[in-house]
């Protein structure tokens, strides 16, 4: 695979060589490329034999321009290790204790069994809770535990806990209740006074719920069960019993209360996530992986890979700056069938995600390094010429996913569940690929039935990237402190710089101190946020992770404003995150690199996932 040259990367930093050797090394191994060997010839493996040294060789070059795939994929593959190469999953659990409902998802008990399974082998879960009964329903009789959401994700985080106190990976938890759940109060303050060190919260919004709240008219909580010892308010339509009405207007200050203080719940607008689902005829999606870029089923599973921008910068930081979208080009079928591979090649923690996955292949490529890329190119990330060129980005990269997903089913055959009719009508992602695109997936079928999403991309954004912008976000900062976890739970402190702001001043000596379209995370206006966020989604057929910073002085109801522009404007979700300067922060930045910005005092941030 040929590429043009480009800027020779600035060298290593401290802090990214610890995390490459720490999270992804196998023993013996010292460097990005012996790592990026190891892969290749694992994800080969599953080629015909004849091929496999072909592949490996064309799978080592897709990675050494810029394709990086997931973390458990780099940390497992090739090493002989009983472990999954899959970030993360989707865990169903039933509204009881024990046994398996009509929907065959297991009981609590089993589901806490499973999670724990599939996490001591390294892959994070995410849990609709929306079944469980209520507080003030006891199902099973007196005796049972306590099945409601709070108890069960108390009971799912200390037993995640214990398991990385047992010196396993550190377990990563998103628990999604729906807004219409009769204890969706309690859920929505469940990080305040506890924390839930392992869990990520969000709350799956409805339009009738979004509707209501514009409206200012009552909603309903509603659940199958009725109060324990009491009676319901009445019968549903669906037959669920009403435990309370109260004004959507209440239930949602609420909610923005929280996320404004403490910044959790996230915001899942549930019905356009199914909207949007290639698969909505067959599944309905309710629960997202912990960063919340993969909506998925149960059982389901997050396959990733990103491709970094960043590297596809011709002559960064001077008036002849482009994209080399050809480079994209030549990248993306390899990353593709590298992640159909995966499907075959990896340990799968349960069976049934083994079957899940076999039936709908799906697979989750995006991109990191965004912010880095714009700032490479003169383009300022809050500029809609910034949000013309990511839209572009994500758009060809959308087109040439499926283009060879159709070609991969032809040479392997269409993923089973494949149906040409309703997998591409409206308003279904893929109903909105070009024309020649739809024709070719109606004669050939296609491998995968989800092609995209757009990691957070964390650690190996540190890692494979030298501390490129992470995901679709803008730097944090040039030059920042960064906390990591070693071996025994203690968080060590260290300094890194930002890739493109590094990779400008050692180019640059002797210039202004930042590039001039510079922008970090919290010189952006939530609303420009939310902007690239739009400008984004429609090519992405899965989710994008992506944080909308927001400043300490911004009101709830500028904040209100932003969420219901957010659920207009058919994003599937969002989280929002408020700085508050918390000594426990993970990321904050150097006083030296803000002075040089021209910023105001430290900011802090969530630290994202690989």
């Amino acid at each position: 695979m040929k590429t043009r040259a480009k800027s020779p990367p600035p060298p290593d930093q401290a802090f990214c060589r610890e995390i490459l050797l720490e999270r992804y090394a196998a023993p013996g191994e010292r460097s990005v490329r012996a790592i990026q060997t190891r892969v290749a010839r694992a994800l080969a493996s599953v080629e015909a034999a004849d091929q496999r040294a072909l592949w490996s060789a064309r799978f080592v070059a897709a990675m050494r321009s810029g394709f990086i795939p997931g973390g458990r994929i780099h940390a497992n593959a090739g090493t002989g290790h009983p472990a999954t190469l899959i970030n993360c999953f989707v865990q169903p659990v039933a509204g009881q204790w024990g046994g398996r409902d009509e929907h065959d998802r297991p009981g609590v008990r089993e589901a806490l069994s499973e999670g724990l399974r599939t996490m001591s082998l390294g892959g994070g879960i995410g849990l609709d809770l929306s079944s469980l009964p209520p507080t003030n329903v006891q199902p099973e009789g007196a005796n049972s535990p306590p099945c409601d959401p709070l108890s069960v994700i108390a009971r799912f985080d200390r037993e995640c806990r214990i398991l990385s106190a047992n010196g396993q990976r550190r377990g990563a938890q998103m628990a999604v209740l729906s807004v219409d759940h009769p204890d969706i109060e309690a859920f929505i303050d469940a990080k305040r006074p506890s924390g839930l060190s392992t869990f990520n919260t969000s709350v799956a919004i409805t339009d009738g719920f979004m509707r209501r709240v514009q409206d200012d008219t009552l909603t309903e909580l509603v659940h199958p069960m009725p109060p324990t010892g009491g009676i319901a308010l009445g019968i549903a339509s669906g037959g669920q019993f009403i435990h309370a009405r109260l004004p959507a207007r209440t239930l949602w200050t609420q909610l923005l209360d929280a996320a404004w203080n403490c910044g959790s719940p996230g915001l899942i607008f549930i019905d356009q996530v199914n909207r949007d689902n290639n698969l909505s005829w067959i599944e309905s999606l309710r629960a997202c992986n912990p960063c919340g870029e993969q909506y998925l089923p149960d059982y389901g599973a997050c396959d990733l890979g990103s491709i970094n921008l960043a590297r596809l910068v011709e002559a960064p930081f001077t008036p002849k700056s482009r994209f080399d979208f050809s480079a994209l080009r030549r990248i993306v079928p390899l990353a593709v069938r590298a992640l159909d591979n995966v499907i075959d090649l990896t340990h799968w923690p349960l069976p049934q995600q083994a079957v899940e996955a076999r039936l709908k292949r799906r697979t989750g490529l995006g991109f990191t390094g965004l912010g880095d890329a714009l700032c490479m190119m003169g383009l300022p990330y809050d500029s809609e010429q910034a949000r013309e060129l990511a839209a572009s980005v994500a758009r060809s990269l959308r087109d040439w996913a499926y283009e060879a997903s159709s070609q991969l089913a032809r040479e392997r055959g269409a993923f089973p569940l494949f149906e040409a009719e309703p997998f591409l009508c409206p308003e279904h992602a893929a109903s909105r690929l070009p024309a020649h695109l739809r024709e070719s997936i109606r004669l050939h079928g296609l491998r995968n039935s989800h092609l995209l999403s757009i990691a957070p991309a964390g650690t190996i954004s540190i890692a494979f990237g030298g501390n490129v912008s992470s995901g679709i976000e803008p730097a944090f900062s040039g030059r920042f402190h960064r906390r990591r976890r070693v071996a025994d739970e203690r968080l060590v402190g260290e300094e890194v710089e930002d890739y493109a702001w590094r990779l400008y001043r050692l180019t640059n000596p002797g210039g202004p101190p930042t590039p001039p379209a510079w922008r970090d995370t919290l010189q952006i206006s939530p609303e420009s946020h939310l902007a690239m966020l739009a400008a984004v989604q429609p090519f992405i057929d899965g989710a994008i992770s992506k944080t909308v910073q927001i400043g300490p002085d911004y009101s709830r109801t500028e904040l209100d404003e932003l969420v219901i522009a957010a659920w207009r404007r058919r994003v599937k979700g969002l989280s929002v995150y408020r700085p508050t300067g918390r000594a426990d922060a993970v990321l904050w930045a150097s006083r030296c690199a803000r002075a040089d910005a021209n910023t105001g005092s430290p900011a802090v941030a969530p630290q994202p996932a690989d």
